[in-house]
């Protein structure tokens, strides 16, 4: 027979699971099991998720716009002239150098 137990007892009983997560150092990760198997959290549980959620939204936002950044970079340094006169409506200055 199998017996099937919610996350959050298994997580509390230390022949399961209770030894794993030990210290304040792990409640954030137990806030996201919990939610994650569908456990209604506690309002410190709800805190520790939600500062994990904005942080993993904050690493997404600054990667988007590192890869935005380095593929600017890339289709200035290929072709700078258009983008130079179109997009920055830069004017190229009479230097005696070509352009």
């Amino acid at each position: 027979m199998r017996v099937i137990i919610p996350l959050r007892e298994a997580l509390a009983d230390p022949r399961i699971l209770g030894g794993v997560l030990t210290g304040a150092s792990w409640d954030g990760w137990k806030a996201l099991l919990l939610a994650c198997a569908g456990e209604k959290l506690t309002d410190d549980e709800r805190a520790h998720f939600t500062r994990a959620l904005l942080a993993a939204i904050a690493s997404l936002v600054m990667a988007f716009y590192a890869k935005l950044s380095c593929a600017l970079v890339v289709v200035v340094a290929v072709n700078p002239k258009p983008f130079r006169r179109s997009v920055l409506g830069w004017r190229p200055v009479a230097t005696g150098l070509p352009t």
